[in-house]
């Protein structure tokens, strides 16, 4: 075991879990340990954390199978009345499978904290919870990083998938799970109680808040404060930008653009923006992304990173002057949206990159960027989709709510960290 030299992949997010179960399949395990570091021992899925920050009750509809849309559910998702019903009810024929159990309040919430127990393929890889204070490169064959601990692990191949950190409602505490549930819990309340709400921020994550809460509170006052003139930004057509407005506008949520909300305070319930306008507000939620989570990555020397915080890497994902650390997911520097499924892209290319590393070859498989795809929800069973095929591809609701459903399922996520339920 001593003589075996360590694989070692940083961050428990997409990226990262996606390289070390592929890796777990690929290694050598007689030559080489795998081993993930991570801050936590289970994956946030970020692409249902929204609807699971602002529901009032499960929605069951969000955690049946697609082709069991037809429930009779114990509830009222909307309004919490019970029914005389029993157990669900499917309507269609006798060819239905029978459904997947409806999960309680508590399984609910913690069903996108997906758990990484069973990640590695056969359990040929080991899982340190733990965050990075440090990382040496010690030359041709490796290096060692240190834990904020103080533990230290030798590499002799090092992927740097740490992801972002976030503000307001997605910043889960790292800890338990039951941590992240009582998070969760605070601002299922907070939405509750608020009457005037102002989102910092109309790109993905503000667009999806805001008309999440509006459909689950139409009688809430909800405002969207943008820097540009249009949702989202200029990596996408105007046309389709044009068209989240109007569907944002038609839902009753003010827009605010070309402005910003640079202090996130609230005082005698108001808010300033950076132009000088005055928001009467009770909540005010940061909406303006993540922020690349680069900061121990510095330990390894000066122009590691670019001046944006993004590390600087090749063509195959190397850094630029390490070609046994690579970088992935949202802290590299590259012309593309940062995304979940980015991230996995990402991680198909370096897994095989890492095997020809291993075996003292050149990294060959280069990356040659992805076609831009963005499917916003607007709301329970309304949505946008854009894909920049052809000449860009633009559908509605019904194509979006097919199209999440399949592929931003949690699900479908859970089953590609090898959780099966």
């Amino acid at each position: 075991m001593a003589d075996r030299e360590n694989v070692i992949v940083v961050g428990g997010g997409a990226a990262g879990t996606s390289i070390a179960r592929q890796l777990s399949t690929m290694l050598n395990h007689t030559k080489h340990n795998l081993i993930l570091v991570s801050s936590r021992d289970y994956l946030i899925y970020y692409p249902s954390l929204i609807r699971t920050l602002v529901e009032r009750d499960p929605p069951i509809r969000s955690i049946l199978p697609p082709d069991f849309t037809n429930v009779t559910p114990l509830y009222s998702a909307r309004n919490g009345e019970s029914t005389n019903a029993t157990s669900p009810t499917i309507d269609g024929g006798e060819d239905n499978k029978a459904p997947r159990p409806v999960y309680g309040d508590e399984e609910y919430l913690g069903r996108g904290l997906i758990p990484l127990n069973h990640l590695f393929d056969g359990g040929h890889g080991k899982l340190i919870v733990g965050k990075v204070a440090s990382i040496v490169d010690e030359g041709a064959h490796g290096g060692h990083i240190t834990l904020e601990d103080g533990t230290e692990l030798t590499w002799s191949v090092l992927v740097l998938a740490p992801g972002s950190t976030w503000e307001g409602p997605f910043a889960l505490p790292e800890g338990p799970k039951e941590d992240c549930i009582d998070h969760i819990r605070k601002w299922r309340n907070k939405f509750k109680r608020a009457r005037n709400i102002v989102i910092g921020g109309a790109g993905a994550i503000g667009i999806e808040l805001a008309t999440e809460i509006k459909d689950r509170y139409p009688e809430k006052d909800v405002t969207l404060v943008h820097g540009q003139d249009l949702p989202m930004n200029d990596f996408y057509p105007q046309k389709w930008r044009k068209l989240l407005h109007d569907r944002i506008r038609k839902l009753q949520i003010k827009t605010i653009y070309n402005d910003g909300i640079d202090e996130l305070k609230v005082e005698y319930n108001a808010v300033t923006t950076r132009n000088g306008e005055t928001l009467l507000t009770d909540l005010l939620v940061p909406a303006r992304g993540g922020k690349m989570n680069t900061d121990f990555i510095k330990t390894l020397g000066e122009n590691v990173l670019w001046s944006n915080g993004c590390v600087r890497i090749n063509p195959v994902f190397q850094m630029i002057y390490n070609k046994r650390i690579y970088a992935a997911g949202d802290v590299i520097e590259w012309e593309e949206q940062k995304q979940y499924v980015k991230a996995l892209t990402h991680a198909d290319m370096i897994a095989r990159n890492v095997i020809d590393t291993i075996k003292r070859e050149d990294a060959t498989h280069i990356y040659r960027g992805s076609k831009e795809t963005i499917s916003l929800t607007l709301g329970e069973g309304k949505g946008a989709t854009y894909f920049s095929h052809l000449w860009g591809l633009q559908f509605g609701d019904s194509f979006t709510t097919s199209y999440k459903a399949r592929y931003a399922d949690v699900d479908y996520a859970r089953r590609q960290l090898g959780v099966e339920d």
